[in-house]
């Protein structure tokens, strides 16, 4: 490798670390020591566990350090006196972290993750940071309820689906539908901001949900994977009444799609 890229790369590494709260701690245990163990970083107040050996630190600079879903989250806070959400694809519950900074305001969440690793540190994290209004639940965000086994990959935080005729090997997970996760989170609670990212089972999710969305979800943020999935979310926004405000290409065939109910604003 160039030396002097390596310079660039080693001095860009420093500068990272140095925009969480333990800096230090950050450098010591994964670049000197590399450590393999779980390590706390802290950013403004709060602590997210991430896993050296998975994508954790990055979904976590995405979020706390680059505000990925940083204007999504203020516009949809901006007037209320309460503030409800449903994440789906809830990860370690990094986006639960970044609505409890931004927003001060009394709030109820339900975050919906379907791997049971990322899940438990999704329990972890809601609970290093107190987060006791976020309900979270292990399941796969769904067309409707059901169950699959879930292979998980070594070294990362994603998963495999293996089809039914590969047997029964794998994690059991349940599927829910969005009338399930609407009951879960009360019918009458108005979503002033939906999050999606799960992973190219948008369309499933999204169909039939739209009349409900027009009446209770305020705002919507939702990644979309590939050609088909991006139709759907197109699709669900144009019949439950929402103008997209804003897109972003977050991967080669990856989309960020922002969007508001003109309704209910």
């Amino acid at each position: 490798m160039n030396p002097f890229r390596r310079v660039r790369e080693i001095l860009a590494g420093v500068a990272h670390a140095f925009r969480f709260d333990n800096p230090f701690e950050y450098l010591l245990n994964w670049h000197l020591l590399r450590r393999r163990d779980p390590l706390i970083l802290r950013h403004a107040g709060f602590a997210v566990c991430v896993n050296a050996e998975s994508s954790d630190a990055h979904v976590a600079a995405e979020i706390l350090l680059h505000g990925m879903y940083d204007a999504a989250i203020r516009d949809a806070a901006e007037g209320r006196a309460r503030f409800g959400y449903l994440n789906l694809g809830a990860n370690i519950g990094v986006f639960d972290v970044r609505v409890a900074q931004l927003v001060r305001l009394p709030t109820v969440g339900l975050a919906v993750e379907l791997n049971p690793f990322a899940h438990a540190r999704l329990l972890l994290n809601l609970e290093l940071n107190r987060l006791h209004h976020v309900h979270a639940l292990n399941a796969g965000a769904s067309s409707g309820p059901g169950s699959l086994r879930l292979v998980q990959i070594a070294r990362d935080t994603g998963q495999e689906l293996p089809p039914p005729s590969e047997g029964k090997e794998g994690w059991p997970v349940p599927l829910v539908g969005w009338r399930e996760l609407v009951t879960l989170l009360g019918e009458d609670q108005t979503i002033d901001l939906l999050k999606v990212d799960i992973e190219g089972s948008e369309a499933a999710f999204l169909e039939g949900f739209a009349e409900h969305a027009r009446r209770r979800v305020r705002r919507a943020v939702i990644e979309s994977h590939g050609p088909k999935n991006h139709a759907a979310v197109e699709r669900f926004f144009a019949e439950a009444g929402f103008a997209i405000v804003r897109r972003d290409a977050t991967g080669a065939s990856t989309l960020l799609t922002t969007a508001r109910n003109s309704s209910l604003l």
